[in-house]
């Protein structure tokens, strides 16, 4: 028997870096999963389409069937430090 997903996702926060590279963080409700109980999951994404820097992840507070405000403002913390780092990396010499 399977068991479809059913999920909610709000985004968080959003940032462009380059024409060709942003970061997104979002919040995820997953509400039936295989084996565990519906849960929040923060995740933090950098989409690249620049040769110079590869797409990545970060998953963040995935422990709660509860949404937590603590977890939010963590995952506020992780975009913002991504976001500056990468707009160093790629400011205009």
């Amino acid at each position: 028997m399977r068991i479809k997903n059913k999920t909610m996702g709000m985004r968080i926060i959003h940032t462009q870096i380059t024409p060709n590279i942003r970061v997104s963080t979002a919040a995820i409700y997953y509400e039936q999963t295989y084996y565990v109980r519906p849960y929040w999951r923060f995740e933090t994404w950098c989409f690249s389409k620049d040769d110079r820097q590869r797409s990545f992840q970060v998953i963040h507070g995935t422990d709660s069937n509860k949404f937590s405000w603590y977890d939010l403002r963590t995952s506020i913390k992780v975009h913002q430090y991504i976001a500056k780092n990468l707009k160093k990396k790629f400011a205009k010499a």
